[in-house]
């Protein structure tokens, strides 16, 4: 299971991922947007899904 959170801004933090990790702890999480920390959006956009899912 992995949960993406896109990020539109910087300045808000990542609610959605932390309380998708609380319930579910062993799932991947993946962050993405400008200035988030994770990856930048038109990486994310340029792969094929199968490259960010497990």
């Amino acid at each position: 299971m992995t949960a993406i959170e896109v990020k539109s801004t910087f300045s808000s933090p990542a609610l959605g991922l932390a309380a998708f990790h609380r319930q579910f702890p062993k799932a991947r999480t993946l962050l993405v947007g400008p200035g988030s920390g994770g990856v930048p959006l038109d990486l994310f956009l340029s792969r094929p899904a199968a490259e960010w899912l497990p």
